[in-house]
């Protein structure tokens, strides 16, 4: 008589279940990402070479004709510290 591999089987998709559930629930968190200034330019890096181009910077409206304004060193693409000195506010955060 076969051992039954039932068992294993509620196990590994039980496991598989809960990884997935807390994918979902961290995506759809509440929170808002510790920093959003540095999550907006992550996601317009869209080849996620750590730098700006102009075309990825057009899409955020926070830079728009300020471009060069923000790229001190004119190399042609902005740094996250060359964007950031367009928000010199700082992020509080809700009870700190």
């Amino acid at each position: 008589m076969k051992p039954s591999l039932l068992p294993l089987q509620r196990a590994v998709v039980g496991a598989l279940l809960g990884a997935a559930a807390a994918v979902v629930a961290a995506q759809d968190s509440p929170h808002p990402p510790a920093d959003p200034v540095r999550a907006a330019y992550d996601r317009a890096d869209t080849d996620r070479d750590g730098r700006l181009s102009r075309a990825e910077a057009a899409r955020l409206p926070t830079v728009g004709s300020k471009f060069e304004q923000y790229d001190e060193n004119r190399d042609g693409y902005l740094s996250f510290e060359e964007y950031r000195t367009g928000f010199p506010v700082t992020v509080s955060r809700p009870g700190a």
